[in-house]
């Protein structure tokens, strides 16, 4: 039953007096570790001058780079690989 748990909520659980608890899982969104490059909002212009909602994501890739001598998984976008600012492991 628990690995069942497990495997459905996809976070590791905390034992507390007999009590199984797990904690929350939030998504991460699209935002560079290095740079805090995010998602922008804005509006669409029709021709006729009518506007609607837009969103405009930030190209960030899920990449291992060397942190302090060693690997880890960060977001990171396109233009801090690029320019060099992090060292791909």
């Amino acid at each position: 039953m628990v690995q069942y748990l497990l495997e459905y909520f996809c976070c590791e659980p905390i034992v507390v007096v007999g009590l199984i608890l797990f904690k929350e899982v939030r998504s991460v969104m699209a935002k560079c570790a290095i740079c805090d490059k995010a998602v922008h909002f804005g509006n669409n212009v029709s021709h006729s001058h009518r506007r609607s909602n837009r969103i405009w994501k930030a190209n960030v890739k899920h990449v291992r780079v060397k942190v302090n001598g060693a690997s880890k998984k960060m977001y990171v976008c396109t233009s801090c690989l690029r320019s060099g600012k992090v060292e791909r492991a």
